[in-house]
């Protein structure tokens, strides 16, 4: 994956004279597909049978909502486990789209700090939770994780990068010529989209949890006060970046 963290890859934009305001962009996250640790001290992991068929079935899903003429781009995890299921999911998306005749033109794939992980400062916290038997070590990470900053980073700084990356997606939607709609995919991890519920109107509060290779999409519209919306498990909500 290329290990670029700039502003987010888009089409120029049209002349002065032909200009419209406004591109709608679609930012899909994805938790990476199933994977096995070698151990507590593993933060890497890699994709299980299972996971790689989870990916495959991830791809046909998605290739199913894009039109003729739209762009994708995928913004991956520096992870193993996300970037592994990223190769998968593109090269099974270019193939699909190659067998179906569907017109879609593909940007070179990113890789993004703000998708990742929590960065583990201390292997030891992770190990003894583990070693506990806790069965919920994200969950036991949103209790307490603010406590204990010079172990792991906290939810509020994982928020803190998150929404700022979508933050400027938004903007990018209201600063674009319109044109065809851009697809972001994300590949990323349990803890990341699961701060979302702070940020949107979901009816409980808490995390919000994907299972392996699930998605939830975000759309913004590239309109002037527009409220991006969110889309997860079939149900829309409103999204409050700003």
């Amino acid at each position: 994956m290329n290990q670029s963290e700039g502003e987010p890859q888009y089409i120029p934009e049209s002349s002065e004279t032909e200009r419209t305001r406004g591109r709608e962009i679609s930012v899909y996250l994805f938790r990476h597909g199933q994977a096995i640790y070698e151990s507590p001290e593993d933060f890497e992991g890699r994709l299980t049978g299972q996971g790689r068929l989870q990916a495959q079935k991830a791809t046909e899903d998605l290739f199913k909502s894009l039109e003729d003429g739209e762009t994708v781009v995928f913004y991956v995890s520096p992870i193993s486990r996300a970037q592994e299921t990223a190769e998968i999911m593109q090269e099974n998306l270019q193939s699909l789209a190659e067998k179906n005749r569907k017109t879609i033109k593909f940007l070179a794939p990113r890789t993004k700090q703000a998708l990742r992980d929590v960065i583990v400062k201390d292997p030891t916290f992770v190990a003894k939770l583990f070693e506990s038997g806790e069965k919920d070590v994200v969950g036991r990470w949103f209790e307490i994780g603010e406590k204990h900053p010079e172990k792991a980073e906290t939810p509020k700084a994982v928020s803190r990068r998150f929404i700022n990356l979508l933050s400027r997606f938004n903007r990018l939607s209201k600063r674009l010529a319109s044109g065809p709609k851009i697809n972001f995919i994300g590949i990323t991890h349990e803890e990341v989209p699961a701060l979302l519920a702070e940020f949107s109107d979901f009816p409980d509060s808490g995390p919000v949890r994907l299972d392996n290779c699930e998605s939830m999409r975000i759309d913004f519209n590239g309109r002037e006060k527009s409220i991006p919306k969110l889309r997860f498990r079939n149900r829309d909500y409103q999204l409050k970046l700003e």
